[in-house]
């Protein structure tokens, strides 16, 4: 049975509590990031399921370290 695959508009709204932003790109490559975060710190990807997977890790390490919050 195949998995349904996540939008972009499901995406965004489930990353947008915690502060972090998702885009798309021209050569279909995901950049997830807090918000006003440098390009360095950001993560990118050809797939939005891992785009999604790695902010709220990223999120989870920086609650962790009693950093960024929502």
């Amino acid at each position: 049975m195949k998995s349904k695959k996540t939008t972009i508009k499901q995406a965004k709204a489930e990353l947008k509590p915690l502060n972090m932003t998702l885009n798309k790109n021209q050569y279909d490559e995901y950049r997830v990031g807090f918000r006003g975060c440098t390009e360095a710190e950001c993560y990118r990807t050809n797939d939005i399921d891992d785009a999604v997977a790695t902010a709220k890790h990223m999120f989870a390490r920086e609650a962790e370290k009693g950093g960024r919050q929502s």
